[in-house]
Formats: structure tokens, sequence, C-alpha cells
């Protein structure tokens, strides 16, 4: 699996459903996970439906699951 795009940018729970094939709901528990632990750093963000939002910096997801890059 590869996530496309701008790796400067951050990547939310549907950006990491979609590129892991997973539901947003696993996602999102994986983010909130990566979280608590504070490895991967994940940030808490602001959403607008009321529940948890995380986002995680591309250059940390790559280093968390290698097998999602750019390079290629």
């Amino acid at each position: 699996t590869r996530l496309q795009g701008d790796w400067s940018s951050d990547v939310c729970s549907s950006d990491l459903a979609e590129a892991l094939r997973v539901s947003d709901r696993t996602a999102r528990r994986r983010l909130a996970a990566w979280h608590a632990a504070g490895e991967p750093r994940v940030e808490r963000a602001p959403s607008r439906r009321g529940e948890p939002a995380y986002m995680i910096e591309r250059a940390e997801l790559a280093r968390a699951i290698p097998e999602i890059d750019d390079d290629e």
C-alpha cells in the first residue's frame, strides 16, 4: 500500500483508512492508540462532528508503517 501525495502534510484517519484499506473507525482507533502510547507522535485535532480526531505527520506514519512510503 502506498500513500500518495504531499509528504509535508498531515494524515487524518480517513486518509489512513484509505491507504490501509480498513474502515475509518479502525484507522481512528489505531491513531488513538498511538496517541495514548506517545509513539509515533500523533496530535489530537479539532473535529467538526464532536468525536475525537487525530492527525499524524506523513513522516511519522512512514516510520510506524514502513510499507507506506512514497519512494517509488
